[in-house]
């Protein structure tokens, strides 16, 4: 099960493995071109599932719903990862617990899966992020710092520092931003208090 082959800014790598699916799935919407969602109708969101290789028969306009409930609890979680007490993990779970899903153990290896239609869907994405938190892979997935962009990167450098989707992009664009408000504040009269 490969994620789709979209381009990731900057010409960076995605992520390796099935967290690669996870980054796909998450990265299903273009924040900033908020009109390019792959979720946007349960017919483009069944089409997205089946380009990644997951189940997509049967499903309805809540589970769409619920697609993107997941979707947006994993790109929170991700976002606030350092801060452990923060309310987003108890998001996540809650989506989880709505999937109905269960363990079993195929060839020796326990697996989510997933008893309904959108269950059946989601929960390699799931299992795909119990392995990722295992395996320490989980840590260098990261949410470009550009409000504006949000999107789900892979940190491949070795200090695990990257704020940003693309230097070129999103961190040039916030970087010229910070100048602008700089400039202007130095340009402003000051105001007597």
């Amino acid at each position: 099960m490969l994620a789709k082959d979209a381009e990731q800014p900057g010409g960076r790598a995605p992520a390796p493995g099935r967290l690669a699916v996870v980054q796909g799935f998450v990265n299903s919407i273009d924040i900033e071109a908020d009109e390019l969602d792959e979720f946007a109708t349960v017919r483009s969101m069944a089409r997205w599932f089946q380009s990644v290789g997951l189940a997509q028969t049967g499903l309805h306009e809540s589970d769409r719903a619920v697609a993107i409930g997941l979707r947006e609890a994993i790109r929170d979680m991700v976002d606030v990862r350092d801060h452990p007490t923060h309310p987003v993990a108890h998001e996540f779970a809650a989506v989880v617990d709505d999937l109905e899903l269960k363990v079993v153990v195929l060839g020796g290896i326990p697996t989510i899966v997933g008893t309904t239609p959108i269950g059946r869907a989601l929960a390699p994405i799931v299992d795909a992020v119990r392995l990722s938190m295992d395996d320490g892979t989980w840590s260098r997935l990261k949410v470009c710092a550009r409000d504006r962009c949000r999107w789900l990167f892979y940190d491949h450098s070795k200090n695990h520092a990257s704020r940003w989707c693309a230097s070129s992009v999103c961190g040039s664009r916030e970087k010229s931003r910070r100048a602008y408000r700089r400039r202007k504040s130095i340009a402003a009269p000051h105001q007597p208090q």
